[in-house]
C-alpha cells in the first residue's frame, strides 16, 4: 500500500470518528439551555399591580357535561359585572384583587417537559382548545386583563405530589411547563362566591312582620285559588309573635315553626339568575317609553308569574311571603316554577339561551332525519337521562320587589304639650278687689276675713306659679327628647325610602333562582303555625263544677209547678192539710172556739181581708172550699161504710177547723200588713 493510500485511509477514519463523536455528543449532551434559561424567573414579570386588573376569566372543563364552563368578571360602565352570567353585578371586587395578587410573582421553579405530548399526562391541556373528543387531561386556564391587554395567562394542571402549594404550570401558548408555587391557590368559579348571595341581607331579629299568602294560580281555568293568609306581628325581637284571628282561649302559636321560617329566610340565597325582559324591568323601575309586550308576558308565564291586568298586580303560581323589618322595608317574595338541572343550568340556564322551545324544535327536526337505529339509540340515551335525573338539583324561580311601609318604623314621635301659665289677670283683679274692700267701711270682722282670703289667694298663686315652673322644666326636657326622637325617626324614614328605591332598582332586572328546599321550609299553612292549647289540671278542676251545675235544674225540674194547671195547684194544700191537722190539733180547736165566740170580729176580718187581699190570677173566682170539694170527691168513697154521726161531726168540725184556721192565717197576714203600714 502506497503512502498516499494510507494517508487517505487515516483521513477517512478520522472523519468517521469525528462524525461518530459529534453524533454521540448530540445524543448525550444536556438539554438545550434555552429551556433552562428562564428557570427561577417569573412567568409574567411585567404584572405587578393587582388593582390594575379589570377583568378575570376562568375556563374549566366539566367532565360531567363534556363542555367547558366559562366564568368571567369585568369592570364595565363603572360596575363590576359577570358576563358569563348575563352581566349580573358582581360584589366580589375584593375577591378579584385577591385572585390577581396570587398570580403576581409566580416563578418557574423547575422545567418538567418541553413537548406537547406530555400535557395530557399532567392535566395541562387547554380547555379552550378541544382538539379531540377526550374528556381527560384538561387544566384550568386563568386569564387576567387590563382593559384589552392580557397581563397574565396561565394553565394550571395537577398538584405536584409531595410539595405543598406546588402545581404543574405552563404559560398559554408555550409547550414547555414547569413546577410553580402558587401559595394559597383558590380561584373560585362558583357564581355564588362572586356575588352578594343573601337576597334580603337582613337580620332576622329585625323582622317584625310576616305575611304568608298561600294562594295559587290555576292556569287551566285562569283563576286564583285563595288559600290561608297568615299575618304575624311582634313589637320587637324579644316580644312574642301574635297571629291575627288566633283564639287565645283554645289555640296557641307553634314558636318552633316560626323560628324555622326565620332561619329559612336567612338561608334564602341566590344560586342562579335570569335576565328579565326590558319591558318588565322598565315597568318595575317606573321608566317611561318602554311597554310590556306579548313576549314579556310569555317570559313571565314561563317562570311561573302572571300580571293581573284588572288589579295591576303581579301574581305567582305558588303564592308569596311578605317580610317586614323595623327599618320600614317590606320585602315581597313571589315564588314561581320549580325546575331541575345541573349547576350550570341553575346558574345561567341552558346554553342555547334557555331555548327550551328552540331546543325541542331542533330535536324534532333532527329526529325526522335520523334512521330507525339512531332513534333507538336516542331512546336509550333518553332513558339513561331519566334514570340520572334524580341526581339533578331542584330549584325554583323567585320574583323580588320591595315596598316602604312607615308603620313598620313604629309610631311617629308626638310633641309634648306646653303647660299654660297661671291666670295673671284674675290674680290682679282679686288683688284690686281686696284693696277696695280693705278701704271700705266694713266691720272689723269682715276685714279680718278678707285679709285671710287674701293670704290664701296669695298662697294659691305662689303654689300655682311653682307648679307651672316645674311643669315648664319637664316640658323643656320632654321637648329635647322629642326632637332627638323625631330626628331619628326622620332619618330612618329617609334611609328606608332610599333602600327601597335601591332594592327595586337592583332586583328589577333579574329573576332569581333559589333552592327548592328553602321554599319548602317557608311553605306553611295555618295548621303548621297553630296548635291546640293544653288545659291545665287546676283549670280543669275549676271549670268542672260549672259543667255539672246546669244539669241539676233539669233533674229537679223546678219549672214543673209553674207549668202545672190550676187544679193541680189547688190539690197541693189538700194533701198537706191532714199533716197540719195532726201537727196542731189544739191550735185548730182554739181558733175554732174563738171563731164561734166572736163571729162579728171574724166577719170584719173577712171584709178587711177581701178589701186588702191582692188579686190572684191563678185562681179566679174560686174559693178554697170549692177546690177542696173538687179534689176530695174520691175520699168519701172510701169512708162511707164506716161513717156515723160522730164521724160526720168530726169531718164537719175538721172542715170548720180548716176554714177557721185559714181565716186565722189570713187575719194574721192582714195584721202583719197593717202593722207594717203603721
Amino acid at each position: 500500500m502506497s503512502q498516499s493510500v494510507k494517508t487517505l485511509v487515516f483521513a477517512g477514519v478520522a472523519l468517521l470518528s469525528l462524525g461518530v463523536g459529534f453524533a454521540t455528543h448530540r445524543i448525550y449532551k444536556p438539554a438545550d439551555l434555552e429551556g433552562f434559561s428562564d428557570v427561577g424567573m417569573e412567568f409574567f414579570p411585567e404584572f405587578t399591580d393587582p388593582n390594575a386588573v379589570t377583568g378575570l376569566r376562568v375556563a374549566s372543563f366539566n367532565e360531567e357535561t363534556g363542555q367547558t364552563d366559562l366564568f368571567s368578571v369585568q369592570f364595565k360602565d363603572g360596575t363590576w359585572r359577570i358576563p358569563s352570567h348575563h352581566d349580573y353585578p358582581a360584589d366580589g371586587e375584593d375577591q378579584l384583587s385577591t385572585t390577581a395578587a396570587s398570580m403576581i410573582g409566580v416563578e418557574r421553579q423547575a422545567l418538567v417537559e418541553r413537548t406537547k405530548a406530555a400535557h395530557k399526562r399532567y392535566r395541562l391541556l387547554d380547555p379552550l382548545e378541544q382538539e379531540d373528543s377526550s374528556s381527560e387531561g384538561f387544566g384550568d386556564r386563568i386569564t387576567l386583563t387590563k382593559g384589552e391587554e392580557v397581563v397574565a395567562d396561565f394553565i394550571v394542571g395537577m398538584p405536584v405530589e409531595g410539595q405543598e402549594n406546588t402545581y404543574y404550570v405552563r404559560a398559554a401558548g408555550e409547550d414547555r411547563f414547569y413546577t410553580a408555587n402558587l401559595g394559597e391557590f383558590e380561584i373560585s368559579t362558583k357564581f355564588s362566591d362572586w356575588i352578594l348571595k343573601d337576597i334580603l341581607d337582613i337580620d332576622r331579629n329585625n323582622v317584625n312582620e310576616l305575611i304568608v299568602d298561600r294562594y295559587q294560580v290555576d292556569e287551566a281555568r285562569g283563576v286564583v285559588v285563595q288559600g290561608d293568609r297568615l299575618i304575624l306581628n311582634r313589637d320587637g325581637a324579644e316580644a312574642d309573635w301574635q297571629l291575627e284571628g288566633l283564639d287565645g282561649a283554645t289555640e296557641e302559636l307553634n314558636a318552633t315553626n316560626i323560628n324555622e321560617m326565620l332561619l329559612a329566610l336567612d338561608d334564602l340565597s341566590i344560586v342562579g339568575v335570569r335576565k328579565k325582559p326590558d319591558g318588565i324591568s322598565a315597568d318595575l323601575k317606573a321608566e317611561e317609553g318602554v311597554s310590556i309586550t306579548a313576549f314579556d308576558m310569555l317570559d313571565l308565564q314561563d317562570k311561573g308569574f302572571f300580571i293581573d291586568q284588572r288589579q295591576g298586580r303581579i301574581l305567582s303560581n305558588e303564592g308569596e311571603v311578605l317580610v317586614g323589618t323595623n327599618d320600614g322595608v317590606l320585602y315581597v317574595l313571589r315564588f314561581g316554577e320549580e325546575f331541575t338541572g345541573t349547576d350550570v343550568d341553575i346558574e345561567v340556564g341552558k346554553k342555547a339561551g334557555e331555548g327550551e322551545d328552540s331546543k325541542e324544535s331542533s330535536d324534532e327536526e333532527e329526529s325526522s332525519e335520523e334512521s330507525s337505529d339512531e332513534k333507538e339509540e336516542d331512546e336509550e340515551a333518553g332513558s339513561e337521562t331519566e334514570e340520572t335525573s334524580d341526581d339533578l338539583t331542584k330549584s325554583r324561580y323567585l320574583f323580588v320587589t320591595a315596598q316602604f311601609d312607615p308603620a313598620l318604623l313604629g309610631e311617629k314621635p308626638t310633641p309634648p304639650v306646653k303647660p299654660e301659665p297661671p291666670a295673671q289677670e284674675a290674680d290682679a283683679e282679686k288683688s284690686e278687689d281686696a284693696a277696695a274692700d280693705s278701704e271700705s267701711d266694713a266691720e272689723g270682722d269682715a276685714n279680718a276675713e278678707q285679709s285671710e282670703d287674701d293670704n290664701e289667694s296669695n298662697d294659691e298663686a305662689s303654689k300655682a306659679q311653682k307648679e307651672y315652673k316645674a311643669a315648664l322644666a319637664r316640658y323643656e326636657e320632654d321637648q329635647e327628647v322629642y326632637e332627638i326622637a323625631l330626628r331619628d325617626y326622620e332619618e330612618k324614614l329617609k334611609a328606608g325610602e332610599e333602600r327601597v328605591v335601591d332594592l327595586n332598582h337592583r332586583c328589577a332586572d333579574w329573576y332569581y333562582v333559589i333552592g327548592a328546599d328553602v321554599f319548602d321550609r317557608m311553605k306553611l299553612n295555618r295548621t303548621d303555625l297553630v296548635e291546640a292549647k293544653e288545659v291545665e289540671e287546676s283549670n280543669a278542676a275549676e271549670t268542672a263544677p260549672e259543667t255539672t251545675t246546669p244539669a241539676e235544674p233539669e233533674m229537679t225540674k223546678p219549672e214543673t209547678p209553674q207549668e202545672s194547671t190550676p187544679e193541680e195547684t189547688k190539690s197541693e194544700p189538700e194533701a198537706s192539710k191532714p199533716e197540719a191537722e195532726t201537727a196542731k190539733p189544739e191550735a185548730a180547736s182554739e181558733s175554732e172556739a174563738e171563731a164561734k165566740d166572736s163571729p162579728p170580729a171574724e166577719d170584719a176580718q173577712d171584709e178587711s181581708a177581701d178589701s186588702e187581699r191582692p188579686p190572684q190570677p191563678d185562681l179566679p173566682e174560686e174559693s178554697p172550699k170549692n177546690s177542696n170539694e173538687g179534689n176530695s170527691s174520691e175520699e168519701p168513697a172510701s169512708t162511707e161504710p164506716t161513717a156515723d154521726e160522730s164521724g160526720a161531726s168530726e169531718s164537719s168540725e175538721s172542715t170548720g177547723e180548716s176554714s177557721s184556721e185559714e181565716g186565722t192565717n189570713e187575719s194574721e197576714a192582714e195584721n202583719s200588713e197593717s202593722d207594717s203600714d203603721s
